[in-house]
């Protein structure tokens, strides 16, 4: 039997409460929308990951359309290149309003196919799409 698990929403919420927690430990205020370094700093500090891959992406100070459909792109070839069965939206499997989806296989290891996608996520997606969100004022 297979299960669906989404986490493009969850992983964008659990470092947005990472990115708020940095910041109120440090003492620190958020930066105004239209202040593109301080968004990126906070990226920076929100949590672990990151690479050559997304820093590129960030380096402009933008995160265009296309730019955040590459992340993903790159963190769905990731997984797939992993074994990871990936979801993809259009696909009726995949939870409404998510972005990125796996299914676990029987027989496999849940925590590691889990782990894998976490990895593939930080990795190409996560600071991506954190900055996107941020840059958007959402």
């Amino acid at each position: 039997m297979r299960t669906r698990v989404t986490l493009g929403i969850l992983a964008l919420a659990a470092l947005a409460v990472g990115l708020v927690a940095s910041i109120r430990a440090e003492g620190s205020h958020a930066a105004p929308r239209n202040d593109r370094a301080a968004v990126l700093e906070m990226v920076s500090r929100a949590g672990p990951g990151g690479s050559a891959f997304q820093d590129a992406i960030l380096a402009d100070g933008a995160v265009s359309a296309a730019e955040l459909q590459s992340a993903y792109d790159a963190t769905f070839a990731c997984m797939t290149d992993a074994g990871v069965d990936v979801i993809r939206p259009g696909d009726p499997r995949m939870a409404e309003g998510a972005r990125l989806g796996f299914a676990v296989g029987a027989g496999q290891d849940r925590a590691a196919v889990e782990s894998t996608v976490r990895s593939c996520q930080e990795r190409y997606l996560d600071r991506v799409q954190l900055a996107a969100a941020l840059l958007a004022g959402k």
